[in-house]
This record gives structure tokens, C-alpha cells and sequence, in this order.
């Protein structure tokens, strides 16, 4: 969860604005790695090998009025970035 308020932050001191957001930590609850495959202990491999289960996805979505409606907005790209 640090890693993910870290980069919100960042991205906001850089003048992004993220109106709404939400901001949760994924990488115990949603691992890419498999629970077998990292296994031993602590050492650079294994670090290395969950680097995957250490990262950031931000949604990205891009909405623009709709011109048949009262000027509600829908959702025109989505995009889903992982660093």
C-alpha cells in the first residue's frame, strides 16, 4: 500500500490531477507470482523473483461529454498501466 500512496503522491506533486481516486495495495491479495515459485529464504533471488507482486497499476480513463444527453460524461478510453 505504501508503494501505490507514493506514487499517487508523486504524480500529484508533478501537477496530475486524480479526481476521484482510490488508491489499494494489490500485490497480497492479487500476486502475479505463484505461492511455489518464490521459495527459500530471504536472499536477492527470491526478492527478485517477487518484484512482479511489487508494483503499481493505475486505470486511466478518459471521459468526454455526451453530445445526445444533458452533457453526461462517458467513459471515451480506458487504459490500464502496470509499473
Amino acid at each position: 500500500m505504501e508503494r501505490a500512496v507514493a506514487a499517487k503522491e508523486y504524480l500529484v506533486s508533478k501537477g496530475v490531477r486524480m479526481h476521484p481516486y482510490n488508491v489499494r495495495g494489490k500485490g497480497n491479495e492479487e500476486p502475479l507470482t505463484k505461492p511455489d515459485q518464490c521459495t527459500g529464504p530471504t536472499s536477492s533471488q527470491v526478492i527478485e523473483c517477487l518484484a512482479p507482486d511489487r508494483r503499481v497499476e493505475f486505470e486511466i480513463v478518459w471521459f468526454k461529454p455526451d453530445e445526445h444527453a444533458d452533457g453526461a460524461l462517458h467513459v471515451d478510453r480506458l487504459y490500464l498501466v502496470r509499473m
